[in-house]
């Protein structure tokens, strides 16, 4: 007998695609979490970081400033405590921003991110676009006619583009000394990696370029709520608490110290 196609029989031994629902929404705070000597496994020095900005010419300190980040520049923290970022990390509640010290919650707000970096907190959010897919049709980057995005424009420095470590992109503004807008960008990527999202390889994050067109833009972003963004999410999605965490672990160990005067 002949099966049509509505008579076709399912075949069950193929398994189904299982539906991953969302994950409840927590009503308790997050509980204290004791110190015990854990640490997290850093792929960055904020040394390295520092190196590289005491090189920069005078017109490359000149162009980060313009951007609104030059209190970065005056950044002198040269070693983070993975033990404290541990425990530091471990207590960070991204539900409601707090930090749970024992008998106290420290709020941790944008304002807190701009105590630490002094970066701009501007009316526009840096919102983190996907890069259009291959022969799909984009509007051109205003600020450079004949390439598609920033994130283009960054990427074409390299032979490479899919390799592009923050080492590269150090090596990079150190032959750009008369600053300018690549520059610019380079010292954004260079920054966000090593400060705000560090990735699992040593390779630069990008994404969050494609929020800039033009240089003016810099400025105007909310880069304080970007920082914060980051800490929330990566924290939610540090499910094993093991040492291999991405997140601004370097802002949190910074902040602590200037709220312990109000906890004693």
């Amino acid at each position: 007998m002949r099966v049509g196609k509505q008579d076709k029989v399912r075949d069950t031994t193929k398994p189904t695609k299982t539906i991953k629902l969302p994950e409840p929404i927590r009503v308790e705070q997050r509980p204290f979490y004791a110190y015990h000597h854990e640490a997290l496994s850093l792929r960055y020095s904020p040394s390295s970081f520092l190196e590289t900005i005491r090189k920069f010419t005078q017109a490359q300190i000149v162009d980060v400033k313009s951007i609104g980040f030059g209190p970065v520049l005056d950044i002198n923290v040269n070693y983070i405590c993975t033990h404290l970022g541990y425990w530091l990390v471990r207590n960070y509640d991204e539900q409601d921003s707090t930090l749970n010290i024992i008998n106290h919650r420290i709020k941790i707000t944008r304002d807190s991110v701009y105590d630490v970096f002094g970066i701009p907190k501007g009316p526009n959010p840096v919102i983190k676009k996907n890069k259009p897919r291959k022969g799909a049709i984009v509007q051109k980057n205003t600020a450079t006619d004949d390439i598609d995005t920033t994130i283009d424009e960054f990427k074409n420095q390299w032979p490479d583009r899919n390799m592009i470590t923050h080492g590269l992109v150090a090596d990079a503004m150190h032959l750009q000394p008369n600053g300018g807008r690549l520059f610019k960008l380079n010292f954004l990527a260079y920054w966000n990696t090593l400060f705000v999202e560090i990735t699992k390889s040593t390779t630069v994050k990008q994404s969050f370029l494609l929020a800039i067109n033009k240089e003016e833009d810099i400025s105007k972003l909310d880069w304080c709520s970007f920082v914060l963004e980051s800490l929330r999410r990566t924290r939610q999605s540090w499910k094993k608490f093991d040492s291999q965490y991405n997140g601004p672990v370097s802002f949190l160990t910074v902040c602590f110290p200037k709220h312990l005067d109000n906890i004693k």
